[in-house]
């Protein structure tokens, strides 16, 4: 009796133990199912990362060139407005020679048309020293 209890007493171990290595089996493979689960989700993000940091890089890259395109038109703004001062300290003599050149063709024109008359006199003097009109003119008449 004494044995056949004690063998009573180890099939219930047994039979606890192995629902126990039943029930920890159970775990283990649920375990093993979120393992295996959170592993594809490592992976989707690890691949969202990499594109994410292929994106950075991408975005990286065309701010640095709108930085330098910028830098670049700073320079040019820089320049132009340097341009534009010295222009506009020599506008005010270039703005005086111009009136000067109005003044001297006003000059030329007046001169021209002085010298147009001048010619017609002279041609209307050599016109009138030809004609014979007056032989005597220039005689001195003898009484």
């Amino acid at each position: 009796e004494e044995q056949a209890a004690k063998i009573v007493k180890i099939s219930k171990i047994i039979e606890t133990a192995e629902d126990q290595l039943h029930e920890q089996k159970k775990q283990y493979d649920s375990i093993l199912g979120e393992q295996k689960i959170l592993n594809q989700q490592l992976t989707v993000k690890n691949d969202e990362l990499a594109k994410l940091h292929s994106r950075l890089k991408v975005q990286h890259s065309v701010l640095k060139k709108g930085e330098d395109a910028y830098n670049d038109l700073m320079k040019q703004i820089v320049t132009l407005r340097h341009t534009r001062d010295g222009i506009s300290i020599e506008l005010p003599k270039y703005e005086k020679e111009i009136e000067d050149f109005k003044d001297l063709k006003q000059k030329i024109g007046q001169t021209q048309r002085e010298i147009i008359q001048e010619k017609l006199r002279i041609k209307a003097l050599f016109e009138e020293m030809n004609k014979a009109v007056n032989i005597h003119r220039w005689r001195i008449l003898r009484d």
